[in-house]
């Protein structure tokens, strides 16, 4: 007797991959809404709130769960630098350099890891500086931890001025006249020297390292080539080559980090 074989019933093209859906989860759109309601600003911050507060219908894992998942900056509507969309560490390649970091954290005054955090959230601490430097800088144990990080102790604000090297910068401003020449001296490190430059659309002349023994013999300079301008920040030359070869008898070029 043959048996008789059973047909078999084909479903549309479209389900052949489907998957079944998990009614465990919000849909995508009200997921995002819920996390942004509640101020959730990073990956870390979304996966603490997952797992101490276990919200219903969150999943831990949105980018595994959501067809219409993109990564975390459109998810949670920020603007953060993600490493490979993955826990919001800054690149190392856009990394500050430590001591440049520190000499700006300084600057700002804050008292505890928490303040930094939360500033950090606001989007108020400048790019480049890892939410968690412990993580970000190798040697942030070694020069002291949080409390050198944050500049709590006097050893610390003393180290952070012994490693920026305070720089004696001539510019030009670029709608002027090639003649005027401007200085200022920079001591919160090359990072924030390169955002001064764009944002105010600096051409450089020349940069130097700073000795502030040798400031009357500099300025002395500056007079003697030039006549001195009335904001008292720039000089107007007839020779600029000559003022900078006497600067550069008292002060040494500097050269920047690539």
């Amino acid at each position: 007797m043959v048996k008789k074989r059973k047909s078999r019933t084909y479903l549309p093209k479209a389900l052949e991959n489907s998957k079944p859906k998990d009614w465990r989860w919000m849909p995508y759109d009200l997921a995002a809404q819920y996390a942004r309601r509640v101020g959730i600003k990073s990956y870390r911050q979304y996966r603490t709130w997952i797992r101490n507060y276990k919200p219903g219908g969150m999943p831990a894992n949105p980018s595994e769960v959501y067809i219409e998942w993109d990564n975390w900056n459109t998810f949670l509507d920020t603007n953060n630098i993600f490493s490979a969309d993955a826990p919001h560490a800054v690149t190392r390649a856009k990394r500050m350099p430590y001591w440049d970091a520190v000499a700006l954290i300084h600057k700002l005054g804050l008292k505890t890891i928490e303040e930094f955090k939360i500033e950090f959230d606001k989007g108020n601490i400048p790019e480049g500086i890892p939410r968690n430097p412990i993580r970000g800088y190798r040697d942030f144990t070694k020069n002291g931890g949080w409390p050198g990080f944050l500049g709590k102790t006097v050893q610390s604000k003393i180290n952070a001025a012994k490693e920026i090297t305070p720089i004696f910068i001539l510019y030009r401003m670029k709608s002027s006249s090639p003649n005027i020449i401007g200085v200022f001296i920079h001591k919160t490190g090359q990072t924030e020297l390169h955002k001064i430059i764009t944002e105010r659309n600096l051409e450089i002349v020349q940069w130097y390292i700073w000795d502030a023994e040798q400031s009357t013999a500099v300025f002395g300079a500056l007079d003697q080539h030039g006549s001195r301008q009335p904001n008292n920040n720039s000089w107007l030359f007839h020779n600029v080559n000559s003022v900078l070869f006497d600067i550069g008898q008292y002060l040494e070029r500097w050269q920047p980090k690539h």
